[in-house]
């Protein structure tokens, strides 16, 4: 059977029309799929690029933060090398203080000495014993009455040691220019434990010296100012005598034992002047007290 030339066209033609949109749906299809892949490569980068923006910026803000003690270390690092690098400078700068600290140690070490030197005892003189003090009597003139004869080692004419929170007392006018009362020193917890220095020289005869050639009548003497001692002498239980001797100088001890007041005395002469000592307590308390009121006694001495 034979087709006509037509009709052949036409089935051609309408094959071709046919097959004509589906070959356009096929590149729409792929055109669609190239843009969504490119957007979605484009819409990953970009987020992408805002993370990774993000993330510099922490680390940016976190280097702020840092950022100070690294500039301190920094400085800290750059002094550290001006140091090293300048050392003839540091060199100088060491060599000048140092000079400046030995002059200044040397001047304290002077100041030091020469106080040492003023404060320092003299050779001669002992320091006092544990739980005692030292007195140092001047033996002041009787017109110089207003001030105890101590506490000045240098002019010091007379020394004895005494319990560690006795008081000096200032002698009044009448005891220095009547009595010849030099110092008194008392126990504030007892105000009739007494020690009192009684020094005179010989009336309108100071360029003649004293002799004891009768210490019970020189003893007698002082009681005429001591109504205590009058009166320990007038009722006295016992009486003991005693000598001893420092550089070659006599001292003549006594004691005085009454019911109330005990009395222990020392008398010597020196500088042309008598010198004694009196150390009163009662009697009650001599005996605990015993010990450190002979000791006051026994380092009482002239100078």
């Amino acid at each position: 059977m034979f087709v006509r030339p037509t009709e052949a066209l036409r089935d051609g033609d309408s094959h071709e029309i046919a097959s004509a949109p589906r070959d356009r749906h096929l590149y729409r299809v792929v055109v669609v799929v190239v843009l969504s892949s490119v957007s979605i490569i484009i819409i990953t980068m970009t987020i992408t690029f805002c993370a990774s923006a993000r993330a510099l910026g922490s680390l940016q803000a976190a280097a702020r933060t840092q950022n100070p003690s690294s500039r301190i270390h920094h400085r800290v690092r750059c002094q550290r090398d001006d140091t090293t690098s300048t050392p003839a400078t540091n060199s100088s700068a060491t060599a000048a203080t140092s000079t400046r600290r030995a002059a200044l140690l040397a001047l304290g070490a002077s100041v030091l000495a020469a106080s040492s030197d003023v404060a320092a005892p003299r050779p001669s003189l002992a320091d006092a014993a544990p739980g005692f003090e030292t007195f140092y009597g001047s033996a002041s003139p009787p017109t110089s009455y207003g001030g105890y004869g101590g506490n000045a080692e240098e002019d010091a004419k007379y020394t004895f040691e005494y319990p560690s929170g006795w008081k000096p007392a200032v002698p009044n006018k009448v005891e220095k220019g009547t009595q010849g009362i030099d110092c008194r020193v008392s126990n504030p917890r007892n105000k009739n434990q007494t020690i009192t220095v009684v020094t005179f020289g010989r009336a309108g005869e100071d360029n003649k010296s004293f002799k004891l050639t009768d210490i019970e009548t020189t003893v007698q003497g002082f009681a005429g100012a001591d109504y205590d001692l009058q009166d320990a002498i007038a009722m006295e239980t016992g009486r003991t005598n005693g000598t001893r001797e420092f550089n070659n100088e006599p001292y003549y001890d006594i004691q005085i034992d009454s019911p109330d007041v005990t009395y222990l005395i020392t008398v010597t002469v020196n500088y042309g002047k008598v010198f004694a000592l009196f150390v009163k307590s009662p009697t009650k308390l001599f005996q605990q007290d015993e010990e450190k009121l002979r000791r006051i006694q026994d380092t009482f001495r002239t100078l």
